[in-house]
């Protein structure tokens, strides 16, 4: 009995080709259900990160024009809409960093309004190419 079991096992030298295709499949049907929930989560992540940066300049723009008295941020470069920079009196006492949207790329900062009778902070994602 022994002898038939050892040449069994002599003869099965590796997997069917009907065993490697079922494998394959199992595999395909795996990515076809994981990839696109991935692209989805990603997609999402971006979305609420862009959320949250602006949120978080608007409220570092806020504070800066309640403690600024001389309006520098009114009077200054950010009353037409341009790429916020290095050189915005927020760094370093209010953001510690200029933050870039998920595609590198800078957000754009408008302040309407003269400060003291009301003003209006638009944040929103640079559109153009690089």
């Amino acid at each position: 009995m022994t002898i038939i079991f050892k040449r069994r096992l002599a003869n099965e030298k590796g997997f069917t080709l009907i065993e490697l295709v079922i494998v394959m499949a199992i595999l395909a049907v795996i990515a076809a259900i994981a990839v696109p929930r991935y692209l989805n989560f990603l997609e999402d992540a971006q979305q609420k990160a862009v959320i949250s940066d602006r949120a978080m300049i608007e409220r570092a723009v806020e504070l800066c024009l309640a403690v600024d008295d001389s309006g520098s941020l009114l009077a200054g470069q950010y009353t037409s809409a341009k790429a916020i920079t290095d050189d915005l009196p927020l760094i370093p006492n209010y953001l510690k960093t200029v933050p870039l949207d998920p595609d590198g790329k800078a957000y754009i900062l408008e302040i309407k309004g003269d400060g003291t009778t009301g003003y209006d902070i638009v944040v929103s994602q640079d559109t153009s190419s690089t």
